[in-house]
């Protein structure tokens, strides 16, 4: 569980200011062999990096066309996902996104689209971890602690999240019902600044992506007291997960992941093709090493085993949003 909409950092900016060409305009018949990735964020974030790489291990080639990126970033991921699912369903035109594609249909009371209505899932692309995290100087240093010291508080105890709506949002909220906990949601644009707030001591925890926190656990400002996945980490084996201490939930069952859609009706032969190819340029060792570098893993998935763990995940997000209250809009 995670969010990977996170705002653009230093190191996603340099690599997509490295990756960056120019785009000469296009003849009616080089147009035919172009196709677009329509990434609804702006350049320098993790999606937008993602495409990148996947672009430059040779995406374009295996699916026959070449590839650029769109950049349609606005209302949170809207306006370009919307875009997609207007775009005509012809194999010229996908979407890669993160988890937010489901929880802001879900969240908006007209998104402008309808997650299964509108789109096939092609393939899983890329997953990210999360976990829970406080400043290192706070008391606990084990989950257990930090939900003793909690209730003994008077006052709510305050935890970050990238956003209202988001699953570090949800997460926070879900430990907050489970383990009857008095939290205070303090929702920021992105992680980068909840990281920050959190670091300063303005918060006292919150559920974030391994890559945003792990920098800050190495040089002992943030201690990790729990993972927010179904299994522990291989990086950091001794932390435990979220129901190995007794709080399990299947929101902590799901998974931070970036996904490649394309528009409803498109011919089902382009979707197998882009799906094979994206599961073969993920085996590439270079282009894992490069996605390990920004806390990612890859992973290739099935059109039809997408779209299965696409429902079951819906589901999970529906029923906590429902029941934390949330509408877009509203803090």
């Amino acid at each position: 569980m995670t969010s990977p909409d996170m705002k653009p950092t230093r190191r996603f900016l340099m690599a997509a200011m490295a990756s960056l060409v120019a785009c000469p305009p296009l003849s009616a018949s080089a147009q035919a062999d172009v196709a677009r990735i329509v990434v609804p964020f702006p350049p320098g974030g993790p999606a937008d990096t993602m495409v990148r790489l996947l672009i430059d291990a040779g995406l374009g080639e295996g699916y026959g066309r070449t590839l650029i990126i769109d950049n349609k970033p606005g209302a949170g991921g809207l306006i370009g996902t919307q875009a997609v699912a207007r775009a005509p369903a012809d194999g010229g035109t996908f979407l890669l996104t993160p988890t937010f594609f489901l929880q802001n249909a879900i969240i908006h009371q007209k998104p402008g689209y309808d997650p299964f209505r509108d789109f096939v899932a092609v393939s899983g692309v890329g997953t990210t971890f999360a976990v829970f995290a406080v400043n290192a100087d706070h008391p606990a240093t084990t989950l257990a602690e930090f939900v003793a010291h909690a209730r003994q508080q008077p006052a709510a105890v305050s935890y970050a999240s990238a956003g209202t709506g988001t699953a570090t949002h949800l997460a926070g909220f879900t430990l907050g019902k489970i383990a009857a906990l008095n939290l205070n949601h303090v929702p920021y644009k992105g992680e980068a600044p909840a990281v920050q707030d959190l670091l300063g001591g303005h918060v006292a925890c919150g559920f974030f992506a391994i890559a945003s926190v792990q920098p800050h656990v190495a040089s002992g400002r943030l201690r990790i007291l729990a993972v927010a996945q179904p299994q522990r980490m291989p990086d950091i084996p001794g932390v435990p997960t979220m129901g190995e201490v007794g709080l399990d939930h299947p929101v902590f069952h799901t998974v931070g992941w970036f996904g490649l859609f394309a528009p409803t009706g498109t011919p089902p032969a382009m979707v197998r093709r882009m799906a094979a190819t994206m599961a073969d340029v993920l085996k590439k060792p270079a282009l894992i090493r490069r996605l390990g570098d920004y806390g990612m893993q890859p992973w290739s998935t099935t059109s039809d085993d997408f779209a299965a763990m696409l429902r079951r995940d819906d589901q999970v997000w529906r029923d906590v949003i429902a029941a934390a209250g949330v509408k877009a809009g509203v803090e």
